[in-house]
């Protein structure tokens, strides 16, 4: 064999395994059923077998999404949103680009009902993370702490109370402190707490080293924990309709002087939950 065909030969073996090492594009955008762009919806890449995480990932501004994966194979890429039904699409991947898939997600009802007093964005994003403001959804009147994690932008859980954030293992924080809970206790506790008891929910994807992330993602759930002096508290009700439809009642009570704070919190919800493979959903 000659230089010419040896160069040849090694250009092309390159090319074949650049190729494979690149990976296929899978690429598109989700938009509601009036055309506008869903932006910050969790998009998950799963695998069309068993339906295990592959990737994740979040819509851009105008609801544009992409990854890149290796394998060829069905796979099923599944948006979710708060105040949207979920909605996914299967693909075939083999050996080619997958480009320009439009999922298309349907508001629940009951966002009319809710009524907005202030306008503040529901999705900020920051330089370090994204923050997920809670009492500003509708998850605050009708959902548990639980629901309102699980619907966090790039956030995924399942029916163990595992966490995913972006497609990586995260540990969850609440109040800026690591909760030392397994993932079962952490999913009880939640799911018991309104989501009006949450203000707001970081996710952190690199995070700093004031953390104990050990090369994970961090989730920070920040309580609405009252910071006036003196004995103060709320009661609060609510009701959500799904396959079934879900009572939930709450009260809290707060004591504050100086630097002493005393607060605690009581959740009742009645109603049947269905689960699936993925996560809970009423």
């Amino acid at each position: 064999m000659n230089i010419k065909m040896k160069n040849f030969a090694t250009t092309l073996i390159f090319c074949f395994l650049f190729g494979i090492i690149q990976g296929q594009n899978i690429s598109g955008k989700v938009m509601d059923n009036e055309n506008q762009a869903v932006a910050f919806a969790t998009v998950a890449l799963l695998n069309g077998v068993d339906s295990s995480l592959v990737a994740g990932t979040i819509t851009d501004e105008n609801g544009g999404f992409n990854f890149n994966e290796n394998s060829n194979g069905t796979y099923i890429v599944q948006a979710s949103f708060v105040g949207y039904k979920e909605a996914s699409q299967e693909i075939e991947v083999l050996n080619n680009n997958i480009e320009n898939i439009l999922i298309r997600m349907t508001a629940v009802a009951e966002l009319a009902e809710v009524v907005v007093t202030e306008k503040k964005p529901l999705v900020v994003r920051k330089i370090d993370k994204l923050i997920f403001n809670v009492q500003h959804s509708v998850l605050a009147q009708t959902g548990s702490a639980w629901e309102a994690l699980s619907k966090a932008p790039g956030v995924r859980t399942d029916m163990n109370g595992n966490v995913w954030a972006f497609g990586k293992g995260a540990m969850v924080y609440i109040d800026n402190r690591p909760s030392r809970l397994s993932a079962e206790e952490i999913m009880n506790l939640l799911s018991s707490m309104s989501g009006e008891n949450i203000l707001n929910i970081e996710v952190i994807t690199n995070p700093s080293s004031k953390y104990e992330a050990q090369g994970g993602a961090i989730i920070n759930i920040i309580t609405n924990k009252p910071k006036t002096e003196g004995v103060n508290g709320s009661v609060s009700a609510g009701h959500s309709q799904g396959i079934k439809g879900k009572f939930n009642s709450g009260a809290r009570l707060n004591f504050r002087k100086n630097n002493t704070n005393i607060f605690g919190n009581y959740n009742y919800s009645d109603g049947i939950h269905y689960i699936t493979e993925d996560e809970y959903i009423t």
